[in-house]
């Protein structure tokens, strides 16, 4: 499944622009405060195979938390992607998500 999720935005228009960049997203969860309710949810259910689709890294939070993220879904067997920064997508193989992967090991 292709999970897309966005954090609180300040106007439903932004909601909207977001949502037209996530394309070929099963469910989106999508905040409407600043509680990650939402977020909470994704990480309580996400399972193998599955794809988490941000509209962009700094949804998750700081790095910390985004390598955190990132350890868990591999251990899951699930992925990251990213609409604003496409190089971020954990189900390829890159020389970047390369990187992503060493520094959740250094981060533990």
């Amino acid at each position: 499944m292709v999970i897309g999720y966005l954090k609180h935005r300040e106007t439903p228009t932004e909601y909207d622009m977001e949502l037209c960049k996530m394309k070929e997203v099963s469910a989106i969860y999508k905040e409407t405060s600043e509680n990650r309710k939402e977020y909470r949810k994704i990480l309580a259910t996400i399972k193998e195979g599955d794809t988490l689709v941000l509209s962009e890294l700094s949804d998750l939070g700081d790095v910390r938390c985004l390598l955190s993220v990132l350890k868990k879904m591999a251990k899951r067997g699930a992925y990251v992607r990213s609409v604003k920064e496409p190089w971020v997508d954990t189900g390829e193989s890159t020389p970047e998500t390369a990187v992503l992967e060493e520094l959740t090991k250094i981060f533990r």
